[in-house]
């Protein structure tokens, strides 16, 4: 506020000065003093002021643009610290850490496993120290973790919550990377800040929390140092100091002798948590009367029984770097808490080890159990919990109607008093029936589905959602747990509360055969269900992938037979049903994907594409880990603006630390803990291959060299050089004795690392009679040849990809002969554990082929273009592949299960309808075909590739790729193409349109001229210049006598048709919308009193056509919608786009009903005449849907 007010009034006399000095600028009065210079340099003052109150301006913008944007809820209340905390030197060290230039500081033990020692409540104590009070003025947050925040949507509702609790803002995702980012970005513009990170136990829980948020320091308390960045300062927590012992100990008892004391303190181990529970116990007692010496004397006496030197018989003190001798002493320290317990008190306090540790679970919950077996009142449990808490025994809070955390270290102590697992089953079975009785029954989905007994998705305690599948197991009620993780009802409630890996999670957490199968299932189109909808729209689209899977068919009917609202139901067999080896699919590029890499046992993969975007995918759930951004950013005006870098390289370090990711514009190294970029160099990057022992790395420039890096420095130690041939692909042998670089002129040359000296390795590309002449010149030399993949695998064995699509596989040595792989459609290779060629296709296939043949054993379908990359898994039993169509899929390498039921594969552009119900008429790449619609089975085809459609009457227009334009009667058996006189060039035509009778036909040429002419009549067509700018859309009004279009002018033109009557203009302009984006599709309502546009954001507009004026904007599209559709009855209006999502919408209100999303983009939509049936066409196929109301 004071540098803000400071700048207003440095502004101010700015203005005045100027001022002053325009008035001098035409006058020559003398002016006094020093202000004369205002009147002897008065042009010159008025600029060099003008600058300046400009430039203030811009200033005070940007203060208050900063303060806006750094406005959210009010920093929370300092921590208070209980006054029997001490001082720690350790404080002191962490206090000095975050108040330094450091951006992320651990708080650990150096004992994994332990716990106790007080690392969270020094943490609250370095937070109410002043200095970091004053160094971040209050801006100190604190977010608990724990061991059971597990998996990506737990950690990223765990991000969500302290994005919302910090900045006030409410985004919510599911992919914990996104919401780490989200929170990064809203940190960035936030003033200095200091996070606090409690008790994390995993990489993937921190990892969230370290993306950006330059301004922020991260304090992070853990037991596990392998989870922090190897940047972080790690401030090592022990047990106490003597004196610190003795001051927790004797806070607020009387004075006791010394030798009693320092018989406690030893007895205790100085150990943080037995310190403070022995403390409650005395001072419990002396709360009644009793001598505090006495009270004392007792404690010691239990502890010396029960401690760690019992089992000796004779008493030591307690080695805390013992496992076992923690335990003991926690056991003794615990029950001489527990003896002050009521009656049957040390008996709930066992049974609360049913509970996951330091997850916060309702009272309500703790009181079903205890009323189941003690019988107690709820009041019972609270003043239970109460007396728990006031030992030190759990944490109890008032939020949401109580909560209990308990201690891991006490969870643990606890589970060891249970007994064995036939009573830790009892109790979780115990737990999970009295729960059950606040529940209403269900039965199951179908006959011939198992029935979960209870409807455990109607309960609203999160807790009881995210574990009752753990329960269930631990009951050893696995087929109980099995129909309950199986239900639909209970998959539909996970997907809502958690996301797709939710209800993922629990099937696998089911330890049978038929759960694991209905996991991967579920899993093979997770992707799919993970979008911004309304609750019964994400189910819609559960139902619809899984209605053809045989597992889920009765209780996918059942469950659409009971739907509350309209449902889009599979009318024809989906065209993209997944094959069973296909486990997850990874989105989010937006663009073609170019390279792929694997961490070292598989732990993740990395995969980088044209949107400049390192993505870290988690293979188990395919949720994004991070994102690493290699576009720059520069500046225009205030506001940001992102030049794009694609990434066309990636190494990974084989220590897992670091990955190195390169393209045209430069290589950046990354540690992947962290997210920090390492270094950068600006020179092109077309391959890179990291050393064996994560030392060095060599990259490929295009050029006819080779560079080898030093990994630690980022400093070039060696230029490697091919003589001529530029380098293509390059490889490092995994004993790291050789670099081998694959060149244009389709030869492989080795180098001998680190002094590059070349070993005579010159391995020529195979002789022709091996090779496929397809370009009818010599395989050895030549563009045809060179070599754009290459891979080495275990054994040193050589594979190579040309750029003719040809692939080859060398022996154990490369100066045998090589063997040809069964393909020529080749594009990237790589080399399985076990020596299997993994090959990525053109055609969007993968294939596996054997290792001494190149025969072709396998052939894995997922992807729809160019498959650009390929790896396989440390343990050779699954594969990925990364493609043109922004998509990574991961496939199981086992034996082939089967193959997905799609009947209509290959892409399709455009989709129509015939008005009297029988066919439908699709048009693409492969050609033209006519179905039945009732059933899909085509007529008949032909294979001259369309790329538009156009049905009215008795029949359809087609727009062919060559410029011609076809039509054909319904029900006929083949094409005229003798419509419009053929083009004198072959160039596709833009959009198409009948009108609704069928007798005109628009045409959008590719110079932006639309010819309209008559079908049946034959008579003369007549054209007019849409104006600048391209045309993408044109559609006729209901009853022919006007014509709309639209494209890259961003407005939409309605045309009047005069008749034919030969006047200058014969479709003059006579009236349009105000679109301000592109138009990218049309749409005309039945009546013709309102049309539809939809542009390349995501947006529906609908406008009244006799005002112009805007009546509506439907949003949900995530990119571009490339085809609108309005129902014969008028009241639907279907949207398809990129984002593979089909979607209606209610008109004229513009509500959203309904959709389904499919594997892939959409590019056209039809309505059936009745306004039911719904067709799709896109890059996977062509779909029928049935709208049921």
């Amino acid at each position: 506020m004071r540098g803000k007010l400071l700048v207003a009034v440095a502004a101010g006399v700015v203005a005045v000065l100027g001022g002053l000095a325009v008035n001098p600028a035409t006058s020559q009065a003398d002016w006094p003093g020093p202000l004369d210079w205002l009147r002897r340099y008065a042009w010159a003052a008025v600029g060099a002021l003008s600058v300046l109150g400009v430039l203030l301006a811009a200033v005070t913008t940007w203060l208050q643009e900063r303060t806006a944007s750094a406005a959210g809820p009010p920093p929370p209340p300092v921590p208070e610290v209980p006054d029997w905390v001490v001082d720690r030197s350790e404080r002191d060290v962490a206090v000095a850490a975050v108040c330094g230039r450091g951006t992320a500081v651990g708080i650990t033990t150096a004992l994994e496993g332990a716990g106790g020692f007080g690392k969270t409540v020094l943490a609250g104590a370095v937070c109410a120290h002043r200095r970091v009070r004053r160094r971040f003025r209050g801006r100190i947050h604190v977010v608990t973790m724990g061991r059971d925040v597990r998996g990506p949507v737990a950690v990223a509702a765990k991000v969500a919550e302290a994005t919302r609790f910090i900045t006030g803002d409410t985004a919510t995702f599911d992919d914990p990377a996104l919401a780490g980012a989200h929170l990064g970005r809203l940190l960035d513009a936030r003033p200095r800040t200091l996070l606090v990170l409690d008790d994390v136990w995993e990489h993937e829980q921190l990892a969230p929390f370290l993306l950006g948020g330059h301004r922020c320091v991260r304090l992070v308390t853990t037991r596990i140092p392998g989870v922090l960045p190897h940047t972080a300062r790690c401030v090592r927590v022990d047990e106490m100091s003597p004196a610190q012992a003795r001051h927790v100990l004797t806070w607020e008892l009387p004075p006791l002798p010394g030798d009693l004391v320092d018989a406690l303190v030893r007895v205790t181990g100085r150990w943080a948590l037995l310190l403070r529970l022995t403390n409650r116990l005395v001072k419990e007692q002396t709360d009644t009367g009793a001598d505090a010496a006495a009270a004392a004397r007792r404690v010691l006496s239990r502890l010396r029984e029960g401690g760690p030197g019992a089992v000796d018989g004779e008493f030591r003190p307690p080695d805390m770097d013992s496992p076992a001798r923690r335990s003991t002493a926690v056991r003794a320290t615990v029950e001489a808490a527990v003896e002050r317990l009521p009656e049957g008190g040390r008996e709930r306090f066992v049974e609360l080890a049913v509970f996951v540790e330091d997850e916060a679970v309702p009272l309500a919950l703790v009181g079903a159990l205890w009323r189941a077996t003690a019988g107690l009142a709820e009041e019972d449990t609270r003043t239970l919990c109460g007396t728990l808490a006031r030992l030190s025994l759990l944490t109890l809070a008032p939020d949401n109607g109580g909560t209990i955390a308990l201690h891991d270290v006490l969870r643990d102590y606890l589970r060891g008093e249970v007994g064995d697992e036939a009573a830790l089953a009892a109790l979780h079975g115990t737990l999970v029936d009295a729960v059950a009785q606040d529940l209403p029954p269900a039965g199951p989905l179908a006959p011939s589905c198992p029935g979960p007994g209870t409807a455990w998705w109607e309960t609203r305690q999160g807790y009881l959602l995210d574990h009752l599948i753990e329960h269930l197991v631990g009951a050893a009620r696995t087929e109980r747990a099995l129909a309950v993780a199986g239900d639909l009802r209970w998959i539909e409630a996970r997907l809502v509360q958690r996301g797709a890996t939710a209800p993922w999670r629990d099937l696998t957490a089911v330890p049978t055969a038929e759960a694991a199968a209905r996991a991967r299932e579920l899993g093979s189109v997770a992707h799919l269900l993970d979008l911004a909808a309304p609750v019964h729209a994400v189910a819609n689209v559960l139902h619809s992938r899984l209605a053809p899977l045989p597992a889920w068919q009765a209780q996918v009917a059942a469950r659409q037979r009971a739907a509350d609202g309209p449902v889009l139901v599979n009318h024809w067999p989906l065209p993209d049903v997944p094959s069973p080896a296909l486990l997850r699919t990874f989105i989010g590029h937006r663009g073609p994907v170019n390279a792929v890499a694997l961490a070292p046992g598989g732990r993740w993969a990395a995969s980088g594409g044209d949107d400049g975007k390192v993505r870290l995918w988690d293979p188990a759930t395919g949720v994004c880990l991070r994102i690493l951004d290699h576009n720059h950013y520069t500046y225009v005006g205030l506001e940001p603006t992102e030049l794009v870098r694609p990434v066309t390289a990636l190494a990974i370090a084989p220590s897992g630390r670091w990955l190195a990711a390169g393209g045209e514009d430069g290589m950046a190294v990354w540690d992947t803990t962290t997210g920090t970029r390492l270094g950068h160099h600006a020179g092109p990057v077309t391959s890179v291959a990291v050393a064996p022992d994560s030392r060095w790395l060599v990259t490929g420039d295009g050029g006819p060299r080779v560079h080898v890096w030093n990994a630690s420095t980022g400093s070039r130690v060696n230029v490697l050089e091919t003589g001529g041939p530029w380098v293509t692909a390059v490889a490092v042998t995994p004993d790291g004795r050789r670099v081998l670089a694959g060149g244009h002129d389709g030869v492989l040359r080795s180098w001998q690392p680190p002094d590059g000296s070349a070993d005579g390795w010159l391995t020529p590309w195979p002789d022709p009679p091996l090779a496929t002449e397809r370009d009818g010149g010599s395989a050895g030399a030549g563009p045809a040849s060179r070599i754009v993949s290459l891979a080495v695998g275990r054994d040193d064995r050589v594979a190579a990809v040309a750029a003719d699509g040809r692939a080859w596989a060398w022996g154990a040595t490369v100066d045998e002969r090589p063997f040809p792989v069964d393909t020529d459609d080749a594009r990237c290779l790589a080399l399985a554990p076990d020596g299997r060629l993994v090959v990525g296709c053109g055609a969007g296939r993968v294939l596996v082929a054997e290792r001494a043949t190149g025969a072709v054993t396998r052939v894995l379908e997922g992807h729809v273009g160019r498959v650009n990359a390929v790896a396989a898994a440390p343990d050779g039993t699954w594969l990925v592949g990364a493609g043109d169509d922004g998509k990574v899929c991961l496939w199981d390498s086992g034996p082939e299960t089967g193959a997905g039921s799609g009947q209509h594969r290959g892409s399709a552009d455009a989709v129509a309808v015939e008005p009297g119900g029988r066919w439908a008429v699709t048009a693409g790449a492969r050609g033209v075909s006519v179905r039945e619609l009732a059933t899909g089975v085509p007529v008949w085809s032909n294979t001259a590739p369309a790329t538009h459609l156009a049905a009215a009457g008795d029949r359809f227009v087609v727009a062919h790729v060559n410029g011609v334009l076809g039509t054909a009667r319904w029900g006929g058996d083949r094409e005229d193409t003798g419509l419009l006189p053929p083009p004198s060039r072959p160039v596709p035509h833009r959009a198409l349109a009948l009108s609704p009778d069928g007798g005109r036909l628009a045409v959008v040429e590719a110079d932006g001229t639309v010819r309209v002419c008559g079908v049946s009549s034959r008579e003369p067509d007549t054209s007019f210049v849409a104006g600048a700018g391209r045309v993408t859309a044109v559609a006729f009004a209901p009853d022919a006598s006007w014509l709309a279009w639209g494209g890259s002018h961003g407005a939409v033109h309605v045309s009047a048709g005069n008749g034919g009557d030969g006047g200058d203009d014969p479709w003059p302009r006579v009236g349009g919308v105000g679109a301000r984006t592109e138009v990218h599709a049309l749409a005309v309502a039945p009546d013709g009193s309102w049309l539809a546009t939809a542009d390349g954001r995501g947006s529906v507009q609908l406008w009244d056509v006799a005002s112009g004026a805007r009546t509506g904007v439907l949003d949900g599209h995530d990119g571009a919608v490339h085809a609108l559709a309005a129902a014969p009855s008028g009241a639907w209006l279907a949207s398809a786009g990129a984002d593979g999502t089909l979607r209606v919408w209610r008109v004229p209100g513009g509500d959203p009903v309904t959709l389904v999303r499919v594997d892939g983009r959409l590019r056209s939509c039809a309505w059936g005449p009745d306004s039911r049936l719904l067709l799709a066409a896109g890059e996977r196929g062509v779909y029928a849907y049935e709208l049921r109301p």
